[in-house]
């Protein structure tokens, strides 16, 4: 897959290059899953184009989460996940339970209480309708994913529109976690140099709501 980077408005570059070149720089890889293994400075950060970020706290420690995006060393798009401890300045993959999900770039992800929700998403420019639920378990320290790609639809089954699970699309929780905002987003790389922004028209919707597990 070639990457899209080129052809992203200057304000999505400048945030790119901060995530992964002047951030990255500051933290050090830490193998969670062999405690007694040193930190090695030589292990960056991996440079992840339009990857979905969010924070969550757990045992009073403060962690950024990253999933998915578009891996500059591989040439490919990620179903990885990077846990970022922002008090240590520290990163490592996290290793969940069970198959991955579907590799995809600019996913939206939130986090509420002990879980992260990931919203669609893009591979190979079609629009994945779908949501994945992965949760930490305090007692035994694992993530286990609670849903791998479920297609998502309204509750009568018909069929959802495209744009809250598309690129640059956002995600916020809200009623103490109860529900999820979605905003919409764009559905390919192209329609980010556009304006007026094509997703704020007669037929679409501006915000949707889904209930939360």
């Amino acid at each position: 897959m070639a990457e899209p980077h080129g052809m992203l408005p200057l304000v999505y570059q400048m945030h790119e290059y901060f995530l992964n070149f002047v951030f990255q720089d500051r933290l050090q890889f830490s193998n969670a899953y062999d405690p007694f293994s040193e930190l090695r400075q030589k292990e960056k950060l991996p440079a992840l184009l339009h990857a979905a970020c969010a924070f969550i706290t757990l045992n009073r420690r403060n962690f950024l989460m990253i999933f998915g995006g578009y891996d500059r060393a591989k040439s490919e798009l990620s179903s990885s996940l990077i846990a970022v401890d922002v008090d240590c300045l520290s990163w490592w993959w996290v290793r969940p339970e069970g198959p991955p999900v579907i590799s995809r770039f600019s996913p939206t992800m939130v986090a509420v209480k002990n879980r992260l929700y990931i919203f669609g998403g893009l591979q190979d420019d079609v629009v994945l309708r779908s949501y994945s639920i992965i949760e930490y378990a305090d007692g035994d320290g694992a993530w286990r994913w609670i849903e791998r790609d479920h297609h998502a639809c309204y509750p009568d089954g018909s069929e959802l529109p495209s744009e809250p699970f598309a690129l640059t699309a956002s995600a916020v929780a809200l009623y103490h976690g109860k529900q999820v905002l979605l905003t919409p987003g764009r559905k390919d790389v192209v329609s980010l140099m556009e304006f007026p922004f094509p997703c704020y028209t007669n037929n679409t919707y501006l915000f949707y709501f889904s209930e939360l597990l």
